[in-house]
């Protein structure tokens, strides 16, 4: 579609989902000066968090318990007594007591005077939260006999906890074992070999984590057969080391109240060091490159469409998500056909302690949750969203310009259920889906490009069946495999001029196989297989131009030649990659890798090493570097006959990066990195007579990123993320390096939270962006054959929009219900209604010039349940 069009309509949705908001402005009133004489109250300028009494949690669960107080308050400020008229018990009176003892008061006072008072005071205590699920560790080692050629099979091992309980374990034919489910604490394990005598060794296990030891035994010897003392080797607690130099992972939970994102984690990563924004939040920009060059998977599939049209919401349901791994560059073998970043998105089981809901209502969508156990080792999650924009759309847009055939509509759905029958093996089944779409007819042909009239439509939508196996072998050898299939179409015309249809299925397979081969040094190995069927392809249009730096990629379509094409188009690209994660000291990881695709549209194999490294200078700071080779396939659209180029070979970038971690107390986290890309083999248009496409264009990215997460108190937090960076491209050899399409010098962004108390919370977030680069119309030339105008470009993305900025606001205040909490809240998306450039438009001569301003404030208020 042409991108007037989609950004018009847009901006109609924007403003109509706006003027559904009712906003009222919350009257003050001065006070009348007081006279001198005046009597002023205290006034609370400290308060202090009361001691929830333990024992009474049960009792009180999802009730305010009120504490009257009678304090006495000198003319400091300070309180000097406090008494409790009428008596709770359960330890409430006490608790609130000593907390009220350390309040601080503007002291009252007669005219200016400062004097004694008192004053009664409740102080009410929130309902508990409820009890965080008990956490475990895993302990997993070896037990080998040295200078012996084979492992001490048959060695018991007995973990002894701190209050004497014990549980045994035998080990392998490899000489492993493991314990898990294990509460945190200190254990202490006793080892006994046939005829040997008991060797013991203290464990430290942390709460969820995996620790490692190994217990090297001497060679049984007469003297120690006889029950001599043994010799106890090494002992070392690891945790999983990094594969990545750069890994920002979002914890879900930690997301669903940042401001400006409605409730949605995914909306989150644009906020991330390195993401660049997108007109109108459609798709994803990391460090400099294409959004075709960067890949969202969720659960190891990738996605065509992260977000709903206009970038409203994702197709996810968000109380789903387990987290969101974002790698900005340098990321591990394990993912490959692509060459700027990987979205790595994954979701929980559904929980089995009980059965839980949650709906969501707000002006522009609802959605529910519904999930629980089935059986003791089977559970299940089910949930849905659906917009209703089309309810009122057709009424807010008028009816002599535009005539709604289908308003514009989205929904999405997830179910699936988990059973894990041991330890050792858990299976997953899941069905997901997601639909867009609207049809319009224009009225009248748009003036500056008359074939853009009659009928207006874009849809999407997927559907996908997944299967998941995690198998766990032995404590040192353990597999994942999925499998993920389903239809999918998309389809859009833009009056008679384009049209495109393309229905058909997709295809994933994905195996890791993990070993742990020393007690440092790990391999993993796996297969990664993607595939897509499309059946009834039909295209009628220009030809395939290249993405980026042609301004007529997104100029008038009239005038130019359309072509046809209808064909069945079938491809494969299997991949294969193997992995190291080796620790040569305590302090330093080293991940050399390797990855071989084969791309069965283009018939071409890709190969691509790289190596990340890691290395900690003490116990708050790591240095962090990497280097590597990615490839990617060309957009199938490229490759076609006709309308694109089959000969064209895989696109490359090299990517270096380096960095620091530096943690400033428990409270601060600072990261700094910079990075440089340099891009090959870019698909570009050809200057060859009768060839489309080729691969002459080359590009560079640079700059560097810093990022801090604070949480300054209990009850707040803080982020902060800013990138600088220049994006350039050049597209055949002897020309001048010209602006990425979406290249941002600046991007800042700072979001945070307060707990206000009374299950009140509060956040916001601002951001600053470069404007987006554009390639200005510097004259016209009359073409009397169609009676237009042909636009006569100046320099490719010589000039650039003003600069982006917005403000979001949230706030939401949450009750406790008997076994579920009822939650009101109010997300304000560009909160001083800021009128950002998204773009620009020419009349039909091309003379006269406008911006096109991008969404309005959208206040999006919402009622949330959860049992």
């Amino acid at each position: 579609m042409n991108i007037k069009v989609r950004i018009a309509i847009r901006l109609a949705l924007g403003v109509a989902l706006a003027v559904t908001a009712i906003a009222r402005a919350a009257r003050g009133e001065t006070p009348a000066a007081a006279s001198a004489a005046a009597l002023t109250p205290p006034k609370l300028v400290t308060f202090v968090d009361a001691d929830y009494p333990a024992g009474a949690r049960a009792a009180h669960a999802g009730e305010v318990v009120n504490v009257d107080l009678e304090l006495t308050i000198d003319a400091t400020g300070a309180v000097t007594d406090v008494r409790v008229p009428s008596p709770v018990g359960e330890g409430f009176d006490e608790a609130a007591q000593a907390a009220a003892r350390r309040f601080v008061f503007e002291p009252a006072r007669r005219g200016a005077q400062p004097i004694p008072a008192r004053i009664k005071y409740r102080y009410a205590f929130e309902p508990p939260p409820a009890p965080p699920p008990p956490t475990t560790g895993v302990l997993e080692g070896h037990v080998l006999v040295r200078g012996a050629e084979r492992p001490a099979a048959g060695t018991a091992v007995t973990l002894i906890a701190a209050d004497g309980q014990r549980r045994t374990a035998t080990t392998g034919p490899d000489g492993a074992f493991t314990f898990a489910a294990l509460p945190p604490g200190k254990y202490r394990a006793q080892l006994t070999a046939p005829g040997l005598n008991p060797l013991s060794a203290e464990e430290e296990i942390s709460a969820g984590d995996l620790t490692s030891v190994t217990y090297r035994l001497a060679a049984p010897a007469p003297a120690a057969a006889e029950g001599g003392a043994l010799e106890y080797g090494a002992t070392a607690t690891v945790e999983a080391p990094a594969r990545e130099t750069t890994k920002r992972t979002l914890q879900a939970s930690e997301l669903l109240s940042l401001a400006g994102t409605r409730g949605d984690p995914l909306r989150g990563i644009e906020y991330m060091p390195g993401v660049a924004r997108s007109p109108m939040a459609n798709f994803v920009i990391i460090r400099g490159s294409s959004p075709a060059d960067s890949d969202v998977l969720f659960e190891g599939a990738p996605v065509n469409r992260l977000y709903h049209f206009g970038g409203l919401t994702s197709f996810v349901q968000p109380r789903l998500l387990d987290r969101i791994d974002l790698y900005p560059g340098n990321f591990s073998a394990r993912f490959g056909r692509k060459m700027g970043g990987i979205i790595d998105v994954g979701i929980r089981d559904p929980k089995s302690d009980g059965f839980h809901g949650m709906a969501d209502i707000n002006l522009i969508d609802s959605s529910f949750l519904v999930e629980g156990p089935l059986t003791k080792h089977l559970s299940f999650a089910v949930a849905a969203k659906r917009s209703y924009i089309d309810f009122f759309f057709d009424h807010l847009v008028p009816k002599d310009q535009i005539q709604v055939l289908a308003a514009p509509v989205y929904w999405d759905y997830q179910a699936l259920v988990t059973y894990q029958p041991s330890d050792s093996d858990r299976f997953r089944a899941m069905v997901y889906g997601s639909y867009d779409d609207f049809k319009l007819i224009l009225a009248h042909p748009d003036d500056a490009d008359p074939t853009i009239r009659g009928n207006i439509s874009q849809s999407s939508s997927f559907h996908r069946a997944q299967l998941f196996w995690d198998h766990k072998y032995s404590a040192a050898v353990d597999h994942e495999i999925s499998l993920t299939s389903g239809p999918f179409k998309f389809g859009q015309a833009v009056g008679p001029g384009l049209v495109l249809d393309v229905p058909g299925y997709d295809g994933f397979l994905r195996a890791e196989w993990r070993v742990r081969a020393h007690q440092w040094l790990r391999v993993l190995t796996g297969v990664d297989v993607a595939g897509t069927w499309i059946v009834n392809g039909n295209y009628n249009g220009p030809r395939i131009t290249q993405l980026d730096g042609d301004p007529t990629t997104f100029g008038p379509l009239t005038g130019q030649t359309d072509y046809q094409l209808h064909r069945d188009i079938t491809f494969i690209r299997p991949g294969g990659y193997l992995e190291a994660i080796w620790n040569p000291t305590d302090r330093w990881t080293l991940v050399p890798g390797a990855r071989a695709d084969y791309i069965g549209d283009i018939k071409r194999w890709t190969f691509d090493p790289r190596l990340t490294s890691r290395y900690r200078l003490g116990d708050t700071t790591t240095l962090k570097g990497g280097v590597g080779l990615f490839s990617q396939a060309p957009d199938f659209s490229e490759t076609l006959p006709v309308i694109g180029n089959p000969h064209l070979r895989a696109p490359r970038a090299q990517h270096y990066s380096l960095g620091v971690e530096q943690q400033v107390g428990e409270r601060l986290l600072l990261t700094a990195e910079g990075f440089y890309k340099r891009l090959s083999l870019l698909t570009v248009n050809s200057p060859v007579p009768g060839e489309n496409l080729n691969n002459d264009g080359v590009g560079r990215i640079y700059g560097g990123e810093l990022s801090a997460r604070l949480r300054p108190t209990e009850q707040s937090t803080g982020f902060l993320s800013y990138t600088l960076s220049r994006s350039e491209r050049r597209d055949h050899p002897g020309d001048d390096w010209r602006l990425f399409n979406w290249d941002q010098t600046h991007i800042l962004t700072v979001s945070g939270g307060y707990r206000l108390g009374h299950n009140w919370n509060l956040s916001g977030t601002f951001r600053y962006v470069t404007g987006n680069p554009f390639t200005p119309v510097v004259a016209s030339v009359y073409n009397a054959n169609t009676d237009t105008y042909k636009p006569v470009y100046g320099a490719v993305n010589g000039d650039r929009s003003n600069a982006f900025h917005r403000l979001d606001v949230r706030i939401e205040k949450t009750w406790a219900i008997r076994s579920g909490s009822l939650a009101l809240y109010l997300d304000v998306q560009n909160a001083y209604n800021r009128q950002s450039d998204e773009g620009r438009v020419y009349n039909y001569n091309f003379t006269q010039s406008g911006t096109i301003p991008g969404l309005p404030i959208i206040p999006s208020l919402g009622l949330r349940g959860e049992i």
